[in-house]
């Protein structure tokens, strides 16, 4: 039986694809209408993404002593929504907001898979998986907070007029990497399916938002024509049967390696001209 996944809002602002910015006038953010961002606004971004920090490190601190799995889960699930919810949308280009979105989705997406499917059907260790892809996620968070304060503090002081977060390649490519790798303990074929067309999928947007995509130009267009034959059922599009999820998680893995290599050589190749 087809089935269809909606996740609403939250399964769409990750998967953004919003217009370059103007480098001179104009801080533009992925889904955002075409208008400027003032300094008082990014002031705020920068203050947000502190607090943010702050509660992402406390709710780490939080689950350390807890040893139910299920209970974790729940904790970190409630902590990142609260998180993601008070957020503003023109934080988009931050990847530690990313990676929270992100980590909340794919956990979603495993998440109404098991109730699909019913409980007592769901997979052993499938709980502890979706517990290991949010710490993930918060870990991830943590780490590019640098990157992203570094990003904010250039657009502040005006040295550095690009309004691209440097970083989004090098984030896309990891994140792809790591659900992939997860999308071999998740013995649902839907599931494992899901997260691999989603990351590819973001993956594809990254690329196309970097200040530098027209390097990646022919990646961003192999990649677009290739993913168009495989319904993003994260979104809402309807799965395909198990039999046939199988055989692309094995098509979709290939065009990941392929994808990554093309990356990897372009990235060098850029950085040897610099």
């Amino acid at each position: 039986m087809k089935k269809t996944l909606t996740l609403g809002i939250l399964s769409l602002a990750i998967h953004l694809a919003g217009p370059a910015a103007n480098a001179q006038t104009t801080l533009e953010y992925p889904g955002g209408p075409h208008s400027g961002i003032s300094s008082s606004e990014v002031q705020s971004l920068k203050g947000w993404s502190q607090n943010a920090m702050a509660d992402i490190t406390r709710l780490l601190n939080e689950i350390q002593p807890m040893l139910d799995a299920s209970d974790v889960k729940r904790k970190l699930s409630l902590g990142m929504e609260n998180i993601a919810q008070n957020s503003d949308t023109k934080a988009a280009d931050l990847l530690l907001r990313q990676a929270v979105y992100a980590g909340l989705t794919v956990n979603r997406l495993i998440e109404q898979e098991s109730v699909r499917r019913g409980m007592e059907n769901t997979p052993q260790g499938t709980v502890d998986q979706q517990v290991r892809i949010l710490k993930h996620s918060l870990e991830m968070a943590k780490e590019y907070y640098k990157s992203d304060f570094a990003y904010i503090n250039g657009i502040l002081s005006k040295k550095d007029t690009s309004y691209v977060n440097p970083k989004f390649v090098e984030f896309g490519v990891r994140f792809s990497q790591f659900l992939i790798k997860m999308s071999d303990g998740v013995l649902d074929a839907s599931a494992s399916y899901g997260m691999i067309r989603w990351s590819l999928g973001i993956l594809e947007s990254y690329l196309s938002r970097d200040s530098r995509n027209i390097v990646y130009a022919s990646t961003i267009k192999h990649l677009h024509d290739e993913l168009k034959q495989y319904p993003n059922i994260v979104t809402g599009q309807p799965a395909p049967e198990d039999i046939d999820c199988i055989k692309y998680v094995r098509e979709l893995k290939r065009l990941a390696q392929e994808t990554y290599r093309e990356i990897d050589q372009t990235t060098k190749e850029v950085k040897a001209g610099t």
